[in-house]
């Protein structure tokens, strides 16, 4: 803490810097790196991130031990489960969350965004073997 008041008040931001960050917020940034029109937009696709990522370790939490992966399976064994059978299903989940709530042109181009970095990931990493 500071030692008086006056120490306090000399560190403060002068009002002109905290008017200008706050005109910028995420929001915005968000809405422009999307190129989406409506800061509603951004909500909606916020709710669908955040739908989808709850459903997939609910799924994720029933489906790996059906397919008899538990606690004592090894590390390695669970992480490349949860890339080969979660990644997909995530994906698709993410598609009929984003269709439902209106903004399938959205995911759909996030998706194939998505998938080309992966595929260009895995391209990388096979051209080399």
């Amino acid at each position: 803490m500071h030692k008086n008041k006056k120490e306090f008040e000399s560190c403060r931001f002068p009002a002109t810097f905290v008017e200008k960050s706050m005109r910028v917020s995420w929001f915005d940034s968000l809405q422009k790196r999307w190129g989406i029109t409506s800061p509603f937009q951004v909500v909606v696709i916020l709710t669908v991130f955040a739908a989808t990522g709850i459903s997939v370790l609910y799924l994720k939490k029933w489906l790996l031990p059906f397919m008899g992966v538990h606690e004592d399976t090894a590390t390695w064994l669970r992480i490349l489960i949860s890339i080969f059978v979660i990644l997909p299903i995530y994906q698709v989940v993410l598609l009929f969350y984003g269709t439902i709530f209106g903004q399938f042109a959205f995911f759909w181009a996030f998706e194939k965004r998505m998938l080309g970095r992966i595929a260009k990931f895995f391209t990388t990493i096979f051209s080399k073997v």
